[in-house]
């Protein structure tokens, strides 16, 4: 899919600008940013809910079928839930028998098979998302798009949505997700994009966005005793983080090696060193803030 020069506005208020992007197929794709920012408008005009946009939105395969988790959740509270889940595929084309046999496979692989005959108002808020889940898989579509997919999901729940989402990708589906989790967007996707105010501010595999704000020659160590003064006599620079664990800056290796040959005149047994890293996290509040 690709997106040329998308806007929306609202009356007067641009809410996307300038959007950008090509979301590649058969992987999962991730959209980060803060409440507000377009996530779901942008949602919105991919699946034509939205089409007062200016701008183009191209599909490589106009014959794809698609599968939607709504920010909003919409299940029928006094329907029970094989009749729901047999509803949606009925708006797809889909066979009644091979509905029902999805259906039961999506039920025993999110562990609650138990509930197919039950309505769905005693279903508890995450039993409730896990058939929303299934009412998008239901037809085996070949793009997922999943708004706010782990929001109100306890952990164990969480962790089961996530093996989901990487079995439909292992079947070559692609997934396109907004979330407010940053670790699940980290563990999950294969690119990402982050939006702010309504623009699309950076964007790449997580190595390659973690790559833009890593510095160079930046390390963690961890030594058997105290390692101040090794750093302090070689002018490096260094952070305390813990009771015998630094992070300290090279300039170059050659120093690097130095440094690493100075603990070992000193006597000192270097218990963990690793290059320091940056998470998605500190990213998203960097981009969000722009410290």
């Amino acid at each position: 899919m690709i997106i040329n020069n998308l806007n929306k506005y609202y009356n007067d208020f641009h809410v996307l600008k300038d959007i950008n992007i090509e979301i590649p197929e058969n992987k999962i794709v991730g959209i980060i940013g803060e409440n507000g920012a377009g996530k779901t408008t942008l949602i919105k005009c991919i699946l034509n809910i939205i089409n007062d946009y200016t701008g183009e939105i191209k599909f490589e395969n106009e014959s794809k079928s698609y599968g939607y988790i709504p920010e909003e959740r919409g299940l029928y509270a006094k329907i029970k839930v094989v009749d729901q889940l047999l509803f949606f595929s009925s708006l797809n084309s889909i066979s009644k028998e091979d509905a029902l046999n999805n259906i039961d496979y999506y039920l025993k692989k999110f562990d609650i098979l138990d509930y197919k005959n039950k309505k769905v108002k005693v279903l508890s808020k995450g039993n409730k998302q896990k058939i929303q889940f299934i009412s998008a898989l239901v037809h085996n579509p070949d793009f997922l798009v999943l708004d706010e997919p782990f929001s109100g999901i306890d952990p164990i729940n969480s962790s089961i949505f996530i093996d989901i989402i990487y079995d439909e990708a292992k079947k070559g589906k692609t997934i396109f997700f907004s979330s407010h989790n940053l670790n699940n967007v980290e563990k999950l996707c294969d690119f990402i994009f982050i939006i702010k105010d309504g623009r699309i501010v950076n964007s790449g595999s997580l190595e390659e966005i973690k790559s833009k704000y890593k510095i160079k020659n930046k390390y963690i160590i961890e030594t058997n005793k105290n390692t101040e003064d090794v750093f302090i006599k070689n002018n490096i620079e260094f952070q305390k983080l813990d009771n015998r664990k630094y992070s300290f800056i090279t300039k170059n290796s050659k120093e690097f090696i130095g440094v690493m040959n100075a603990f070992v005149e000193n006597g000192q047994e270097i218990l963990a060193l690793e290059s320091d890293s940056i998470d998605l996290n500190k990213i998203f509040i960097k981009e969000l803030t722009n410290e």
